[in-house]
């Protein structure tokens, strides 16, 4: 009987090896039946398991695969390392099957593995967590984010987004207590390490949140000015004037509060030195202006000022003159951000075989162009650490904070060049890959902005470009008109009152989709959001049109296949493009939230 079981398994690793030789080969067929044939001789051989899922999504039965990795993920020989692969693919197909809490139960699980604070499922579980709307305290999931915290890299402005939605929903569970909603929040937060770092170090992205802490500072004035005030609160207090001067104070404050801050100000304390120091706290989490005109920059927790900064970056390459974009992003450096990206290293070959490309262009010279304050040229300097990388923008005031970043991170592969990106040839450099997204809709002329980024590409690179999407910025028309059936001017006087207006019309048409925006919660990012001198949005048409023009090889959309859209296509891909265009145009009017982030795609130009 042993024998028996013994060549079994043999016969089952050999038909496994076969099975993959024909997988790599693209004979699917012949892999399918032989791994059929490696399962019947040993229903525990995980490589077989595991191969026979993925070859069941790339033939498109999800379900199938999606049982193959559970019953892989089931088995007690894998190794640890292997168990959170197999937890990985069974929770991605089980997003893609959309069941997202059995995907989130999959991930609380894999938390439990050893090594999991190393592996990539984390920072991939977060990504999850972010993408969805939890509507209740889930104790799990709560308990995986502390987890989550203590990981070296993780994002902690994605983590503070979540942790922050699920301390929202806590004192729901909170049944025997006759405190009201703010002090219970409180008691959460003070009692909390990982919030209090949280809302010291991490741009504070949940509108309940803010409603509430802003009433606590609010009861924290009323009961000093009454004499009543009883306790310290100095740990929150500290992390609240962090958080205010991260957001850029961007908090509303009516004619009520500014007075109870006046006489706050006025205020003979006689009390305990606990107190006053809670008193100071207090008024340095609000701006002396109403209106901050200086440079805004997003330093976070050194208390540095842009006046403590060095004023040179890089030498101006080319910049033929200041232009309206250029003078808003001097004035808002953009985007407001403090923790270290999530990558995982790779290199360009990958990615271009993701894209059905046999390699890339040998150079390995990155463009990031229209970098701002570096968030996502640092990212790309990480992820792929054995290319040359550039990031490139006209605002001298974002290249500064993004340099700062860099520098922080001890980053050697990444340049910042002060520029126009209409003049990139001027830089004498070919790249491999250029990355342009959320820029070229702020041009004057979109079309001559692409035809610069194609014309500096190495033969055989590839551009991959963000443009906004014309129905998902129709909330902020519906919001513009709310404003003046309101009678509040929609300009940037009025930032506060607009933010405070969305908040209250939370459930107004789409004005959810702006609370729920990261950049709503920072003055910059409002400021982008909102009142973006310059432009465009674009429809699906608008950019088939754009890529017939260019002339050039799509592939995209980058989120394609999820929630039932059309498929992502690769390059050299023969299918007809008119159809996959007018496709996706008929998928948009019916979702027309879906591209809420931007058109993502990728160009290659067609050159004879």
């Amino acid at each position: 009987m042993h024998d028996d079981t013994l060549k079994k398994e043999e016969h089952s690793e050999k038909n496994r090896r076969m099975a993959d030789s024909s997988f790599k080969n693209n004979d699917l067929q012949e892999a399918a039946r032989l791994y059929e044939l490696s399962i019947k001789n040993n229903s525990n051989n995980v490589k077989a398991l595991n191969n026979l899922a993925a070859l069941s999504e790339e033939l498109g039965d999800q379900n199938k695969a999606e049982y193959l990795y559970k019953r892989a993920c089931n088995l007690p020989g894998p190794s640890a390392a292997d168990k959170l692969k197999l937890h990985q693919n069974l929770a991605s197909a089980q997003e893609k099957n959309g069941k997202v809490n059995a995907a989130l139960w999959t991930y609380q699980s894999a938390t439990k593995i050893e090594g999991f604070t190393k592996s990539t499922i984390a920072f991939n579980y977060l990504d999850l967590l972010q993408s969805i709307h939890l509507t209740s305290f889930e104790a799990g999931i709560f308990a995986s984010l502390a987890v989550l915290f203590n990981i070296v890299g993780i994002d902690n402005d994605a983590l503070a987004r979540v942790y922050f939605s699920q301390i929202a929903l806590k004192p729901a569970k909170a049944t025997h207590t006759k405190k009201d909603y703010p002090a219970l929040v409180l008691d959460i937060i003070e009692s909390d390490q990982i919030a209090l770092s949280l809302l010291s170090n991490s741009l504070i992205s949940n509108h309940i949140i803010e409603k509430t802490i802003i009433t606590i500072r609010q009861k924290f004035i009323a009961s000093i000015l009454s004499n009543n005030y009883n306790k310290t609160h100095q740990a929150f207090l500290t992390a609240l004037k962090k958080q205010c001067k991260l957001n850029d104070f961007i908090y509303l404050i009516d004619k009520k509060e500014l007075s109870s801050v006046e006489k706050l100000k006025l205020k003979n304390l006689k009390e305990s030195s606990a107190i006053k120091t809670d008193a100071r706290l207090i008024l340095e989490s609000y701006s002396e202006k109403k209106i901050i005109n200086s440079l805004k920059s997003p330093y976070p927790l050194d208390d540095q000022s842009p006046t403590q900064q060095k004023k040179e970056i890089t030498p101006t390459i080319f910049l033929k003159s200041k232009t309206i974009i250029q003078d808003f992003y001097e004035s808002n450096p953009y985007p407001t951000w403090t923790s270290k990206p999530k990558h995982s290293e790779s290199t360009l070959n990958q990615l271009f075989k993701t894209l059905n490309l046999k390699q890339a262009p040998p150079n390995n010279n990155i463009l990031v162009a229209g970098c701002g304050t570096g968030r996502h040229a640092i990212q790309i300097a990480l992820t792929y650490p054995h290319a040359k990388i550039i990031g490139l923008d006209v605002s001298q005031a974002s290249l500064q904070y993004a340099k700062n970043k860099r520098d922080e991170y001890e980053i050697l592969n990444l340049e910042f060049i002060h520029g126009d990106l209409n003049d990139i040839l001027s830089l004498n450099m070919e790249f491999s890959l250029i990355e342009c997204v959320g820029v070229l809709h702020h041009l004057q002329d979109p079309l001559k902005g692409g035809q610069a980024i194609l014309s500096a590409l190495e033969d055989g690179g590839i551009a991959k470009i963000g443009l906004y999407s014309a129905y998902a910025r129709t909330p902020i028309a519906d919001l513009t008109n709310l404003a003046s059936e309101n009678g509040i001017p929609f300009t940037p006087s009025n930032l506060e009152k607009i933010r405070n207006l969305a908040i209250q019309n939370y459930k107004y048409k789409r004005t959810n989709e702006i609370v729920n925006s990261q950049d709503f919660f920072s003055r910059n990012g409002c400021m982008d959001l909102f009142f973006n001198p310059l432009e465009k949005a674009f429809t699906i048409r608008d950019i088939h049109s754009f890529v017939r023009t260019l002339n050039c090889e799509f592939a995209g959309f980058e989120n394609g296949g999820q929630k039932e859209s059309p498929a992502l296509r690769k390059f050299n891909d023969r299918s007809n493009m008119d159809s996959l265009f007018y496709a996706w145009e008929l998928f948009e009017n019916l979702n027309q939230n879906f591209f809420s982030e931007m058109y993502l795609f990728w160009l290659k130009p067609i050159r004879k």
